[in-house]
């Protein structure tokens, strides 16, 4: 099983798909996460596995607007931080 296959089967990840014209334009796969250690402070945090939009939309403002939707989310979910690593 690859990652992808791991996130997708992780209850706790998720896809968001920004579609136009039944054609996929942006996603992000994301997950929230909670840090429970005796030795460090509890914290959730909704944690931004990969995040992409299609060359020819960008510059429309669809990653902003997928961002927003992610930031909405950690906030109803009460989230602390809104995480994302580049590579």
């Amino acid at each position: 099983m690859n990652e992808l296959e791991k996130k997708l089967n992780d209850e706790s990840c998720k896809v968001t798909v920004l579609e136009h014209n039944s054609s996929i334009a942006a996603y992000a796969v994301w997950c929230l996460l909670d840090r429970n250690s005796p030795e460090l402070t509890p914290r959730k945090r909704l944690y931004i596995d990969q995040f992409a939009v299609r060359a020819d939309f960008r510059k429309k403002g669809l990653g902003k607007r997928l961002m927003e939707y992610l930031r909405d989310i950690a906030q109803l979910e009460n989230c602390r931080s809104v995480d994302l690593s580049v590579w």
